[in-house]
């Protein structure tokens, strides 16, 4: 029995996530949008991820939607309809639905046929508020990501408060809605009061 699953997504969402995923990665899988059946939309370049809940879950292993794709049904549209017919538990197509400004409906479809890495593991269950380094750039990127999917006056800012949690997987504060994922790195210490004498002229 083949059924066919509907799941409507804001182009604004689908414009956050594309500020997360990966470009040109070797690793092709990451270059989009992979839908888990769980119901979930993730992305990762694998320093930060950032995951929205679906309004529905399908049957099937899931799939991915390369951000070319997207990028072109951005174009003009309000709205993206994300269609997934399926057989069983096997994901038999899925097909990107844009609907535009103007109401004109138009189809987009070309999947990545590679197996998305289980994402749920360095989500992290809370976190400890040991110390950590993050990448500025990658607390940006979700802030602005954050600020693409709000709807909000344009003069209002987003802030991206991150928990800390040592070596391990920071989360971001954001929506119920929307999870947010920041990867530490590692700093060697410095001496900060040798560092301050000597700009300082006091050494």
């Amino acid at each position: 029995m083949t059924e066919s699953v509907s799941i409507s997504i804001p182009a604004r969402y689908i414009k956050g996530l594309l500020r997360v995923a990966a470009t040109d990665d070797f690793r092709t899988y990451l270059n989009g949008i992979y839908f888990d059946p769980r119901g979930f939309a993730v992305v990762t370049d694998g320093h930060h991820l950032l995951a929205i809940k679906l309004s529905k879950r399908f049957p099937g292993d899931g799939f991915i939607v390369p951000r070319e794709s997207f990028e072109e049904a951005l174009k003009n549209a309000n709205e993206l309809d994300v269609n997934i017919r399926a057989s069983d538990l096997i994901v038999t197509r899925a097909s990107i639905t844009v609907i535009h400004h103007a109401g004109k409906r138009t189809t987009v479809y070309n999947d990545v046929e590679f197996k998305y890495p289980d994402w749920r593991r360095v989500v992290p269950a809370k976190c400890s508020g040991d110390l950590a380094h993050y990448n500025s750039l990658y607390v940006e990127n979700v802030r602005l990501a954050l600020e693409d999917m709000a709807e909000y006056e344009p003069d209002v800012i987003i802030h991206c408060p991150v928990n800390f949690n040592g070596l391990q997987a920071g989360i971001a504060k954001t929506t119920s809605d929307v999870l947010a994922i920041i990867m530490p790195y590692r700093a060697d210490p410095f001496d900060s009061e040798a560092h301050v004498k000597q700009f300082l002229g006091e050494t």
